[in-house]
């Protein structure tokens, strides 16, 4: 494992817990333990699809890390897409999570936005990583 690996894996291991912190906050809330929290049914769905994405995104970056390695780019490419990866996990569940906020919100707001940029980064990033491969 090169040390750009080494040092995303490890970053990505320290960003992991506040995926955890969000998937127990959901859950107490789901128990009814914020009940002056007035969610929407749209809300509730949003940010729990928010917190499921971020964490399958997250693994997703952290495996993607070590294929870069063995990709054959240079630094520069190797480094858009180890930042492109973890980079496309917090803009996934950004826009789940900003797309739902506000009072009695029961459609998406502008910042939506930020789930199609983070569904271009992260296609961008898989099909490069996979043609890296394939011509490595």
């Amino acid at each position: 494992m090169s040390q750009d690996a080494k040092l995303m894996c490890a970053i990505i291991l320290f960003i992991i817990p506040t995926i955890e912190f969000g998937g127990h906050f959901l859950l107490r809330y789901m128990q009814g333990k914020y009940k002056h929290l007035a969610l929407t049914p749209f809300q509730q769905r949003m940010f729990k699809s928010g917190h499921s994405h971020a964490g399958v995104f997250t693994i997703m970056a952290l495996i993607c890390q070590l294929l870069v390695d063995h990709a054959g780019y240079d630094d520069s490419v190797s480094w858009f897409l180890r930042i492109g990866f973890i980079a496309s996990a917090i803009l996934i569940s950004g826009g789940f999570f900003f797309g739902a906020m506000g009072p009695g919100r029961t459609t998406t707001n502008r910042w939506i936005g930020l789930l199609f940029v983070s569904i271009f980064l992260v296609t961008t990033c898989l099909i490069t990583l996979g043609v890296g491969l394939i011509r490595a």
